[in-house]
C-alpha cells in the first residue's frame, strides 16, 4: 500500500477480502483499457526508484550534511 496507488498503477485489496481479490482480478483481465494504464502509470511512476534518481536524492542530503 506504500508503492501501488490505488486505482491508478494498480489496486490495494484489503487482507483477507479475498471478493474484492476477486472482483480486481477479473475487473483487470476483462478491461485491456485499465489494464493498459495502470500499466503506463506503473511504468512511470518506477522511474521514480530509478538507481539514478536515488542516488541524486541520497547526494543532496549527504551534502545538506556537510
Amino acid at each position: 500500500p506504500y508503492i501501488i496507488q490505488n486505482n491508478k498503477t494498480g489496486f490495494v485489496v484489503d487482507y483477507p477480502n479475498i471478493e474484492m481479490l476477486k472482483q480486481r482480478i477479473k475487473e483487470i483481465l476483462e478491461n485491456e483499457k485499465k489494464r493498459k494504464e495502470m500499466g503506463r502509470n506503473a511504468k512511470k511512476f518506477s522511474k521514480n526508484f530509478d538507481w539514478d534518481v536515488i542516488t541524486k536524492k541520497y547526494e543532496i542530503v549527504y551534502k545538506s550534511l556537510i
